[in-house]
């Protein structure tokens, strides 16, 4: 009885929809290196609009800044301290102008189609939209990891979540220590 070998593969040349991505996966800024952190925030739907927002322990999302388009950017709730820029339909980064201690967060960028209903940007607690977030616990553990590592900022990010009819989101974790540099 002979031995067969069977091999199976398959590809596609179509092309494959990430969602909404957001960058770096991890990075560490000490102080005296850098005072601003970037967040990358890059989406291949073609929506024109795309939203941060920030969750504190605790507390619900609360809408940072949102952009109906291409050069267009409109502060929400909490846009102290940062600002954003929107070169490209695909592109939305948020500068944390001089990062502290206090945008210690979950960071989430989102984006959707806009349509001819909406006179004006809604944030998601308003759309109704359920965002997946981490738990309060492991928003508990989150802010424990940061206090307890070196001195510096963490930029997390974590896997693509997806929000519901409106569009996709993804997190960032973001741990920023008042600690003195090493």
């Amino acid at each position: 009885m002979g031995s067969r070998v069977q091999h199976q593969s398959s590809f596609s040349t179509g092309a494959v929809h990430a969602g909404v991505t957001q960058d770096p996966r991890f990075q560490v800024v000490r102080r005296g290196q850098r005072q601003s952190v970037t967040l990358k925030c890059t989406q291949d739907l073609g929506h024109d609009r795309m939203y941060w927002y920030r969750q504190d322990m605790g507390h619900g999302l609360r809408p940072i800044h949102s952009s109906a388009g291409v050069s267009t950017s409109e502060p929400r709730d909490v846009p102290d301290g940062y600002s954003v820029s929107r070169s490209s339909t695909e592109n939305f980064p948020l500068m944390l102008e001089s990062a502290n201690r206090s945008q210690t967060s979950v960071y989430f960028c989102a984006s959707s189609y806009s349509t001819a209903l909406q006179g004006h940007l809604l944030s998601v607690q308003k759309t109704g939209v359920h965002v997946q977030a981490p738990s309060t616990g492991s928003l508990r553990a989150l802010l424990a990891r940061c206090l307890q590592s070196d001195p510096g900022y963490a930029v997390e990010t974590g896997p693509n979540l997806t929000a519901g009819p409106w569009g996709p989101c993804g997190t960032i974790h973001l741990c920023l220590s008042s600690a003195a540099s090493m």
